[in-house]
């Protein structure tokens, strides 16, 4: 503020400016407004906050295409300003990054230190599983681990459909892969004299099962891949495009989706 400037060439100026970060904790860049000769009518500082708040939450979000992007906040309304916490959860449920609001809210410090993860289920009281069940559903209420209530919406960020994360809940992948295995057809072990052939029978028929469950695991995720989509049109009366908005894909995804389904059924 004025004479608070190091040189006489700028002690006329009121300035005031925000740090912007980017999800490693870097400042990546500086918000600046400044008035010659004239100090600011308003509080200066909480308006560059604000707008340098919206241009970080803009640039971890761009740079989380392989997160879960969670939004809370105590008050729903308050999800998509500039005011929301904002956290990342990657594939193995672990904190990727948080931003200042969300780190004041659950109770961790603003600072991002690379080499200190933070579990989500420790943090936020939900698991990868439950996180990932949220994102078929509209914002709903979350209690803290530190017993604050607040809204939460979770979204995929996956342009390309999942990647690595897949919207679908463990219990039915569970439920779909103890109904398939049942139909896998067990080995026929001989019986033999000395027992060595049909322990080696036994362990080959178990390293087979294990393969058939490990097909099982991968068609389930399909199936909950395709349900995920048709969900969204049904939600959205058809239209891709509100759908594809919807589940933050491209309109083409929907379209092979739908396609493969076709084949599948046919």
């Amino acid at each position: 503020m004025g004479s608070e400037h190091y040189f006489d060439s700028v002690k006329a100026m009121q300035c005031a400016a925000a740090p912007i970060r980017d999800m490693h904790g870097r400042m990546v860049g500086v918000l600046d407004i400044s008035s010659e000769a004239m100090a600011f009518a308003f509080d200066a500082a909480a308006v560059v906050g604000i707008f340098a708040g919206a241009i970080e939450n803009r640039l971890l979000i761009a740079q989380s295409a392989d997160h879960l992007v969670i939004r809370i906040q105590v008050s729903e309304s308050m999800l998509d300003s500039p005011n929301t916490g904002l956290l990342g959860v990657d594939t193995h449920g672990m904190l990727a990054w948080h931003n200042g609001v969300a780190s004041r809210l659950v109770g961790l410090p603003a600072s991002t230190d690379v080499h200190e993860q933070h579990r989500a289920d420790v943090v936020l009281g939900l698991g990868l599983s439950e996180l990932l069940d949220l994102t078929l559903s509209d914002p709903a209420p979350v209690r803290l681990p530190n017993g604050l209530l607040v809204w939460a919406r979770v979204d995929l960020q996956a342009r390309d459909g999942h990647r690595d994360l897949v919207a679908a809940s463990p219990r039915t992948i569970i439920a779909n892969h103890d109904l398939l295995t049942e139909d896998v057809p067990s080995r026929a072990v001989p019986s033999t004299a000395d027992g060595a052939e049909s322990i080696v029978a036994a362990e080959e028929s178990s390293e087979d099962t294990e393969r058939m469950s490990e097909r099982t695991v991968d068609a389930s995720l399909r199936e909950s891949d395709r349900d995920l989509i048709f969900r969204a049109l049904d939600e959205c009366n058809g239209n891709v495009s509100k759908a594809a908005r919807k589940l933050k894909v491209s309109r083409g995804l929907i379209y092979r989706r739908m396609g493969s389904d076709q084949g599948v059924s046919s």
